[in-house]
């Protein structure tokens, strides 16, 4: 059972190994002063008349070598008694759901089927709902928590060590081992510094971003196993299926707004790391799958379907021979493993004649194998290790994390109207207003592609240059690529149009293609400050009205997202005005999509401390 006893040990533990290392590494009094703050914390914290005040006289004598001491002291303290609460937590969790064994833990998947099934629900009706769910949780190029990648690395392993201390089967040597182990990792911890001696990079910041995909890759298909177990629970019979329920993406790369690093070419960089982090992954998991595999069919006639999609592949590919010649002919399942290895790598080097033209043909040729592995009795092969790989395909694709563009709206109205003004569309001494910007985006957008003016401003090109990428990463790798392009601060429809307009001027990029008028760009209007939201229903009533937007996201399939900002409107108005306009902000929107018709899902730019616009 987990108590705040054992709590209070375990942080107690850490503090006294902590402690020593500080006393090996920088000496008595540094040790000494540390605890004498720590002290004094103390009875600050006792000190019920607030007459205290010995810690804001102790503070202030100390130099800056001190207090530099105590600063990392304490930082460091404070991330292993974290880590020692979530461990907490997790033991809670796992108590629980122990004690109410058979019963489900509260708060989990399985826990709310149950409760839609003893609500009355039918199969349908939680077929309908899970068709409605949809969720994409995105990384942001901001992170609130900027915890170093090595920091991370080193309380992990503390965690994990930590975790076989738990055990009772521990022998006394082993548990010395493991203690000694925990104490190395310590003074590891201690001399690491805790923030980057330089700026990140772009792309450094896009490599940490692609250190979190083995953990989510590893939980996704525990999610989908969880939810397919209850439902099959509470709803016996015919499988209900499960749609894509879940996605990533990503700003790291893409987000320009006020970032002048994010160059055209760095976003290209992007798209093909978050490719290749995703091909490599499938590359692994069909490697540990025909290593499992091992299965001899002896001419079974449920495998044929497998036999006889190899010997088309061969055909097709005569290269897959000598892939296949070191395999026994009776191993179906590693052959046809070995093709789809092979197709894999061949994507990975892009070798139009046999590479997977996307991640549903993947899935097609993993779900042959599951349908085999079913054919010939092997129901449980095909549940978990099969199907944990296509909920990988479904939900991570050949593209790890769409990746959303974003700018603010300043930055493109300046691109149109220099643009405008180099191909005298207007005067440079013209004024326009938001009813003239309207009509000439409307009047211009059909022959945007024709526009190329050639004195323009370096930063204007670079815009373009954006689209040039944009348009050339969706010819090649398709629109599942690509995420939501978001307008900062967007004031007025046009702000919305804008976009559309230099999508559509990117259709002249090397010299058009067939496929362009299927490639639909979302945007996505940011609202941040407090008039923002209190103008967002007009904004957006604008533009579904106007029947170029209007036509577009009828071509999305009758879908916008609506980003709203916390982090500026917590910053514009406080709190709780914040507050307040977010949630009028989105009953209005509401209304107002459904008056269109149109399916509206918010985007929470949501997350970490309250000036980051966090909370429950």
């Amino acid at each position: 059972m987990a108590t705040d006893e054992q709590l209070r040990r375990e942080i107690d533990q850490l503090g006294r190994t902590f402690g020593e290392v500080i006393r090996e590494f920088d000496g008595e009094e540094a040790y000494e002063l540390v605890e004498q703050v720590r002290r004094e914390a103390r009875a600050l914290q006792d000190d019920t008349t607030g007459e205290h005040r010995d810690l804001d006289s102790l503070l202030a004598s100390l130099g800056p070598e001190q207090l530099q001491v105590v600063i990392r002291a304490f930082s460091t303290f404070l991330e292993l008694a974290n880590l020692a609460e979530d461990r907490q937590r997790v033991r809670a969790l796992r108590h629980w759901e122990q004690e109410s064994h058979p019963s489900p833990r509260k708060e989990s998947i399985r826990a709310a089927i149950k409760h839609l099934a003893a609500s009355g629900m039918s199969r349908e009706q939680v077929s309908e709902v899970l068709g409605r769910i949809h969720v994409e949780l995105v990384f942001t190029a901001h992170p609130t928590e900027a915890k170093r990648k090595s920091l991370r690395g080193r309380l992990r392993q503390i965690r994990n060590l930590m975790a076989r201390l738990d055990s009772t089967r521990n022998l006394p040597r082993e548990r010395e081992e493991l203690e000694a182990t925990v104490r190395r990792e310590i003074v590891k911890l201690w001399q690491t510094d805790s923030v980057r001696s330089t700026r990140p990079t772009v792309l450094q910041e896009v490599q940490r971003g692609l250190s979190f995909q083995p953990v989510l890759w590893e939980t996704v298909p525990r999610i989908f196993s969880d939810l397919r177990d209850a439902l099959a629970e509470c709803y016996p019979g015919e499988p209900i299926e499960i749609p894509k329920l879940l996605q990533f993406g990503s700003w790291m790369g893409g987000d320009r707004d006020g970032h002048p690093y994010v160059t055209p070419h760095i976003t290209h960089q992007t798209c093909l790391w978050l490719r290749h982090a995703a091909l490599k992954a499938h590359h692994d998991c069909c490697l540990a799958l025909g290593e499992s595999l091992s299965l001899a069919d002896h001419n079974d006639r449920g495998a044929e379907p497998l036999r006889s999609a190899i010997d088309i592949a061969r055909e097709k590919w005569p290269a897959l021979s000598d892939v296949l010649e070191t395999i026994a002919p009776s191993e179906t399942y590693r052959r046809w493993l070995a093709v789809v290895r092979w197709r894999i790598e061949q994507t990975i080097e892009e070798d139009s004649t046999s590479e997977y033209n996307g991640a549903a043909q993947l899935a097609d040729d993993v779900e042959l194998l599951r349908d085999v592995l079913v054919a010939t009795h092997n129901e449980s092969l095909a549940d978990t290790e099969v199907q944990q790989w296509l909920d990988q395909i479904e939900v991570f694709g050949f593209n790890t994390a769409r990746l959303d563009i974003r700018q603010h709206s300043e930055v493109y109205q300046q691109v149109i109207d220099e643009i405008w003004h180099a191909a005298h569309v207007v005067g440079v001494e013209d004024e326009i207003d938001e009813t003239r910007r309207m009509e000439l985006l409307c009047e211009t957008m059909p022959y945007a592609a024709n526009l190329d003016p050639v004195r323009i401003s370096p930063d204007t090109r670079k815009t373009l240059d954006l689209f040039v990428v944009l348009r050339r990463i969706a010819r090649r790798y398709g629109m599942a690529t690509l995420g939501g392009h978001v307008v900062s601060m967007t004031r007025t429809a046009s702000d919305l149009l804008t976009v559309l307009w230099l999508w559509k001027w990117s259709e002249r990029v090397d010299g058009g293609d067939a496929r362009d008028a299927e490639l639909l760009l979302p945007v996505i209007p940011l609202f941040e400050t407090i008039d923002d939201l209190v103008n967002a229903p007009t904004i957006l009533r604008t533009a579904f009205a106007t029947p170029a937007y209007r036509e577009h996201i009828a071509a999305l399939g009758a879908e916008q997202i609506a980003m709203l900002g916390y982090s500026d409107s917590t910053k514009d108005g406080g709190y709780l005005a914040a507050g307040w306009s977010l949630q009028r902000s989105q009953i209005e929107l509401y209304r107002i999509a459904k008056e269109f018709g149109v399916a509206l899902t918010f985007f929470h730019g949501r997350g970490g401390s309250l000036g980051r616009g966090g909370g429950p």
